[in-house]
């Protein structure tokens, strides 16, 4: 995702959405980000109501992308495992979770970033669009927000978003082999670490000692 232009669809993107329109009498909704609220998503009826899917999908894919990159030097990558780590649950509503046995996240079969975002993007919009109901919609603006709002707060709340990063890349099967439990530098949050000239220490998680995270 760092390496996307943020006002471009991704290839994957389209692919994936090639296949979903918009159902007549249904006011699109759009998810964006707030221009009250600085780095929080909203949902808002969109001005174009003649928009098409891939239209809606690439200007939430565009708020996304800027949204996950305004906390330099962290890599907005980060913050796509993070929500991912909380999304990827059986008890959010289809089809990001939906079933204890068989949740919806398991049909990700996605190697890249880029790919995970853009199955999430249209997870959030899919049964909206299929005229059932928005709790997907709803569930994604929320831990979109939960997963900036952490990231702003910093401190001694890295510790929660490293789990959740850990939690979606284990979620999302992009935990390569031989891991160990040390999250992968490049997906650190190094803030204030490199304003004081430190090294960055290999982190090492346990999920039963990070409390309230989840």
């Amino acid at each position: 995702m760092s390496e996307q232009g943020p006002l471009l669809p991704t290839t994957s993107l389209s692919k994936q959405s090639s296949s979903y329109k918009l159902y007549p009498r249904i006011t699109p909704l759009i998810l964006v980000a707030s221009n009250d609220t600085p780095r929080r998503l909203i949902m808002a009826p969109t001005q174009n109501t003649d928009a098409s899917a891939i239209e809606i999908l690439s200007e939430t894919h565009s708020a996304i992308h800027t949204l996950f990159s305004a906390f330099e030097p962290v890599n907005p990558d980060r913050l796509v495992y993070a929500l991912c780590g909380l999304l990827f649950s059986h008890t959010n509503p289809a089809p990001f979770g939906g079933s204890k046995r068989h949740p919806g996240f398991t049909e990700f079969e996605g190697g890249s970033v880029e790919e995970l975002v853009a199955w999430m993007i249209i997870g959030a919009y899919r049964l909206y669009w299929s005229r059932r109901g928005r709790e997907a919609v709803e569930c994604f603006v929320e831990n979109v927000n939960r997963v900036l709002e952490e990231c702003e707060r910093g401190g001694s709340r890295k510790g929660c978003v490293d789990e959740w990063v850990l939690a979606g890349m284990r979620k999302c099967g992009h935990l390569g082999g031989g891991f160990e439990g040390v999250l992968p530098e490049g997906l650190r949050d190094v803030r204030g670490r490199e304003e004081a000239g430190e090294e960055e220490e290999g982190v090492v998680l346990f999920t039963h000692l990070v409390r309230g995270c989840l």
